[in-house]
């Protein structure tokens, strides 16, 4: 490949393939495939054109070659986690999977940074398995919260989760990538190309060859995720971060790893109402000192949801706490045991002064303290797909719906109130959640454990943007009858 600034040349490593290669299905039955038509948004298709499950990069090209030449829409399926049906293929796609392409191709603990060699069907949960054995002391920071997503995916979707607030989403670890075009050959993309004059890209692809010229488009401040992620100021390779596979297929991805010299802690701390945690949030972002992970906010919905449960752990979190109270969890790192004493104390400096009650806080500095409150945390989507289960026998249409958005953090208590009176006049139950984007969380069993936090590095957040889930229970209250419509506008629809 050239290095001349803003070409990128694909390269052909299969030749032509003019027939179905072997190990492809070509119009399997919907049942013997049933596991690849649909993903977490349970949303699920039908009528797929083949599945192909390559074992080797090789055989992926192949596969992908014969696509090409047949001019055949392809579906591309990593671990289908996700929740917002992008793994689904449309009736008629051909599906390929990444699911055998799995492993740790290399390590280069040596380099600094540090980093890792994966071939794209590697779950995030194997990668941090690998190098807890062979590696103790390097890890990959980024958690999108489902440590069986794959690492592909996570580039095709430029995963982020609860940790972006202080470690970023993928995109920020990525430092090579080899991606399969629609053409069916392979280019090998790095951190180190740059764009051309004026941000141009010049993509040559067998006998073609095209420029791309990406024009400045404004975007928000707050958290944003539309469209794609090369500019003329970021190398060409963040042109396929987050481009969900339009672009091309992500074989093998080369990931930066950070040497891990720190523990985490993990709190939890009840507050009465919104404002007044929305007002503790503000000073623990403003403490640049602290290694936040994470920040995480709970409303009372959802702690009424996860005591619905009935699970032992989330009635041991929740004694403490009031029905009408809420929660925020932080995940801050630390070195030394002096280290989480300072913390701990500054910590129930920044809860007095927005008159919290300090005492009613959980905190844990392992897994085994932690579990708990990891309980109590996951037991508010377990419950409301409990819910969304029993209605179901009632609605047979209905479906989950669960939403990002992203607002200044000047206005998170204002916005969470706004959305959450829009619900209540649709009569709609509404859990109400949120993330900061800038830090990490954890908590423990233990109640008012005093400990301190930081990490390897300073923290500096990045972005005033705090992005909020709002997971509304469908349908709403309906009469008798059941005429009421679960999908019936707001009076004063959110914009």
């Amino acid at each position: 490949m050239s290095h001349r600034p803003g070409l990128l040349s694909a390269t052909d490593e299969v030749g032509a393939v003019d027939t179905a290669p072997d190990g492809v299905r070509v119009a399997p039955d919907d049942g013997a495939i049933a596991d690849y038509l649909h993903d977490e948004s349970k949303l699920a298709s039908h009528g797929a054109g083949s599945l192909a499950v390559p074992q080797t990069l090789s055989e992926l090209r192949q596969v992908l070659r014969w696509h090409a030449q047949a001019h055949h829409a392809v579906a591309v399926s990593g671990a289908r986690t996700g929740v917002a049906g992008g793994a689904v293929p449309d009736p008629g796609a051909h599906v390929v999977s990444l699911d055998a392409l799995r492993g740790v191709i290399a390590v280069h603990a040596d380099r600094e940074p540090p980093t890792a060699e994966v071939l794209a069907g590697t779950s995030l949960r194997e990668l941090n398995e690998y190098l807890a054995v062979h590696h103790p002391g390097l890890v990959f920071p980024v958690d999108p919260t489902e440590s069986s997503a794959s690492i592909g995916g996570m580039v095709a979707t430029n995963a982020g989760g609860a940790r972006t607030f202080r470690f970023g989403a993928m995109r920020d670890w990525v430092t090579r990538l080899t991606v399969e075009l629609p053409s069916g050959r392979t280019l090998d993309v790095s951190r180190d190309d740059h764009a051309g004059p004026d941000g141009a890209l010049t993509l040559v692809d067998g006998d073609d060859s095209r420029v791309l010229t990406i024009p400045p488009i404004p975007k928000p401040a707050t958290k944003n995720a539309a469209g794609y992620g090369f500019t003329a100021e970021r190398a060409p390779l963040d042109l396929w971060i987050g481009a969900e596979g339009t672009l091309g297929v992500v074989s093998e991805v080369e990931l930066r790893l950070q040497r891990q010299h720190e523990e985490r802690l993990g709190y939890l701390q009840f507050f009465a109402d919104a404002e007044t945690a929305f007002a503790f949030v503000t000073r623990l972002r403003a403490d640049r000192s602290l290694k936040t992970t994470a920040i995480e906010f709970l409303d009372a919905r959802s702690h009424a949801l996860a005591k619905e449960s009935a699970k032992p752990a989330v009635d041991r979190v929740l004694q403490f706490a009031s029905e009408s109270s809420c929660s925020v969890f932080a995940e801050i790192g630390y070195e030394t045991e002096e280290e989480l004493a300072e913390i701990a104390d500054r910590l129930s400096v920044y809860v007095g002064e927005v008159q919290g009650d300090a005492e009613m806080a959980l905190a844990g500095a392992n897994e085994g303290e932690l579990k708990d409150i990891r309980a109590f945390r996951h037991a508010v989507p377990e419950r409301i797909n409990a819910i969304i289960a029993q209605r179901r026998e009632h609605h047979p249409g209905l479906h989950k719906i669960a939403t990002d958005m992203a607002v200044p953090t000047s206005r998170s208590a204002g916005s969470s109130t706004d959305i959450r009176k829009c619900w209540v006049r649709r009569g709609s139950t509404l859990p109400f959640s949120g993330t900061w984007e800038t830090t990490t969380s954890t908590s423990t069993s233990s109640r008012a454990t005093r400990r301190s936090w930081p990490g390897p590095r300073r923290v500096t957040p990045s972005s005033p943007a705090r992005s909020s889930r709002v997971a509304a229970v469908w349908p709403p209250s309906t009469g008798s009858d059941g005429s009421r419509s679960p999908f019936s506008p707001c009076s004063t629809p959110p914009r």
